[in-house]
């Protein structure tokens, strides 16, 4: 079962913890992580959207009003409810002060999922050499200087503006370390059933 995870915390509980304390709750976000599950922040700043008669309005303000903001959210795979209890109890907005809701998640681009089960491996790997040869292609026609430039990624906000570097190395690096990463632990779980 795949749960929905909303994390509420204020910021100025957040920094009121030691520094080692805030290490430490950030270590379990990077479990989450290295188990292959979705772990973000996102900003304060709130975009309602509400079309009742049809004609979308747009209103710079959250939908939910709670005691501490919406800080972050997670995605995470787990059995039953309790495993997700015990997933999330030491992450930072759940021990900083703030909460964790959870929401058992009944569908997921489940359409999606399907289409992909059945790509044969050996198309999978020739289209993951293909992204990987066209972004080292494009890469090599970069200058330097459009390295630094501003970008802001598709879909996102000017908060989410920052230099296309910073884009290569997050999204490109860490999001191939972390499919590495759940590859691995995959691997090892194979192994072991052996």
């Amino acid at each position: 079962m795949k749960y929905l995870c909303l994390a509420y915390g204020n910021e100025r509980d957040w920094e009121r913890l030691p520094k080692e304390q805030q290490d430490e709750l950030l270590a379990q976000d990077e479990v989450l992580r290295q188990r292959g599950d979705i772990v973000a922040a996102v900003a304060t700043t709130a975009t309602t959207v509400r079309a009742w008669d049809g004609t979308p309005t747009a209103t710079s303000e959250t939908f939910a009003h709670t005691k501490a903001p919406l800080a972050g959210f997670s995605i995470i795979e787990a059995p039953d409810l309790e495993e997700a209890v015990r997933l999330v109890a030491d992450t930072p907005c759940a021990r900083a002060k703030g909460a964790v809701e959870l929401r058992p998640i009944d569908q997921i681009n489940e359409a999606f999922y399907q289409r992909d089960r059945d790509i044969p491996l050996t198309d999978v790997l020739q289209s993951l050499r293909s992204s990987h040869h066209e972004l080292l292609a494009a890469l090599d026609r970069m200058s330097e200087a459009d390295l630094f430039k501003a970008y802001t990624p598709a879909g996102r906000g000017p908060d989410s503006t920052g230099q296309l570097i910073d884009w290569v190395i997050g999204d490109s690096y860490e999001h191939y370390d972390e499919h590495r990463a759940t590859m691995q632990r995959l691997l090892g779980e194979q192994e072991s059933e052996r």
